[in-house]
């Protein structure tokens, strides 16, 4: 075998190889659920307000127009999220991660 063939195949191989790895990257489930939602009280929506998963160390606070947007890892179990703010009752709601999109919390001073 010449040298520029043995070249040619050990580039075609390299590249085989390269090619295959971003497709299987990509077929990897994703190990966390997007957990959303907003926060308000009677009248409007609540800037910087805590959000918390209980019993673990996950949280976030919401943005300036009251919505939060929090990754956790995969379970199947329900989890408990907690909401407090500074002048308001703190609240808690226990949602299983098929439900932990869209979640609406109010806040009563």
């Amino acid at each position: 075998m010449t040298s520029r063939r043995v070249l040619t195949i050990l580039a075609a191989l390299f590249l085989g190889l390269f090619s295959i790895l971003p497709s299987y990257a990509q077929t990897e489930t994703d190990p966390f659920i997007t957990v959303t939602g907003i926060v308000r009280d009677a009248d409007i929506r609540l800037p910087y307000v805590n959000v918390s998963i209980l019993d673990s160390t996950l949280g976030t606070v919401t943005n300036e127009d009251g919505y939060f947007s929090l990754k956790i890892p995969v379970t199947d179990d329900n989890f408990t999220i907690e909401v407090s703010h500074v002048g308001y009752y703190a609240t808690r709601k226990t949602v299983s991660p098929s439900q932990a999109q869209g979640l609406v919390f109010t806040l009563k001073p």
